[in-house]
């Protein structure tokens, strides 16, 4: 994906990519055999109402406009050597504000982290007062009434019994992936459950079980794994004081897990969608990457994309970050990541 400045991308009327205002890509489109593609799938409808949302609420539309200058670019015998090196050469041109390599393979989700998890005795502590005290929200009447919700994650398992007659769904137009294992899409049936679970006379209860609903935007299709096809999807189905998940986590600067928004596209996604008054909730991820480190310098530069970030801390009074945490100043919070009491095996 490439980030070009403003008045550099030639479109017809209908939104298609015709070509770029920039001598020197003429020359590296030949080299490369460029093809030129739509970035991101948002109406030009769309666009509109986040740009009009993000000057009412934020002030400003610049975040919403930057998404119309972005586009995707396939290449003949595509490698990591070669669209580095055509990513070096795009980033010396003025016009380019950035080129962001996404992963073509499916990325592990942040799930739990061996060993097991011992003990339940608590069952669902983190509703409590060592938690975030839900059951005191409760009593007060809040239980998510009137939210709607987007988890941009692998799958879940929509027959669970805790979810089985719940307003939980599969984005229309979308599927999962059959080659997706458990490992990656009961993951999503442990978030479900803690945050949609029947309320009922068994099992486990969801802290927002009176949201509208709850939507899973999965980021491998049987098309392929296309995650950032997955955002700017959960992006365009949402309005200001929906709820974005990120259950995502991206190969960091330290060679580990950090955010998925330390990608360049995520980022811009992410902010146009706060800045436009989605609320959005990220994961830290589970690499143990310091996010004030050197490495994380340009993604810091940046600026705050809006999101909330939360990292996996103990269970416990000390409250402990985990060891296997991202963490730094970019971090927002963080919540229970042991003795998690949900559904599935995630």
């Amino acid at each position: 994906y490439v980030a070009f400045a403003n008045g550099t991308i030639i479109k017809d009327a209908a939104g298609t990519v015709n070509g770029i205002a920039i001598p020197e890509f003429a020359a590296l489109s030949l080299e490369y055999a460029i093809v030129l593609l739509p970035g991101l799938t948002f109406t030009p409808e769309k666009l509109n109402q986040m740009e009009s949302d993000a000057i009412r609420i934020s002030g400003s539309g610049a975040s919403v406009k930057r998404l119309r200058n972005i586009v995707e670019i396939q290449i003949d015998s595509p490698s990591n050597e070669r669209l580095s090196e055509l990513a070096e050469k795009l980033e010396s041109l003025k016009e380019v504000q950035y080129c962001s390599l996404i992963s073509a393979r499916p990325i592990q989700p942040p799930g739990d982290i061996a060993p097991i998890t011992p003990s339940y005795e608590a069952q669902q502590g983190y509703i409590g007062v060592n938690g975030v005290k839900m059951d005191y929200a409760w009593n007060m009447g809040l239980n998510g009434q009137g939210i709607n919700i987007r988890d941009v994650e692998y799958g879940f398992n929509q027959n669970h019994e805790e979810l089985n007659e719940r307003p939980v769904f599969l984005m229309n137009g979308m599927n999962v992936s059959p080659e997706a294992s458990e490992d990656f899409t009961e993951h999503g049936t442990a978030v479900f459950g803690i945050m949609m679970a029947d309320k009922g006379a068994y099992g486990v209860s969801g802290m927002s079980y009176g949201a509208n609903h709850m939507v899973l935007f999965p980021e491998w299709q049987s098309s392929g794994y296309n995650r950032v096809y997955a955002v700017s999807e959960s992006v365009a189905a949402s309005v200001a004081g929906d709820v974005i998940v990120y259950e995502m986590q991206t190969n960091g600067a330290q060679g580990e897990y950090g955010p998925a928004e330390y990608n360049n596209v995520i980022w811009d996604l992410t902010k146009a969608a706060t800045d436009s008054g989605v609320i959005v909730v990220a994961a830290a991820g589970n690499g143990a990457e310091d996010l004030d480190s050197f490495e994380y310098m340009p993604y810091m530069n940046r600026g705050n994309s809006g999101a909330i970030i939360v990292g996996a801390g103990s269970n416990n009074s000390g409250r402990n970050r985990l060891s296997y945490s991202t963490y730094g100043a970019r971090v927002d919070v963080q919540g229970w990541g042991q003795g998690v009491y949900t559904s599935g095996s995630g």
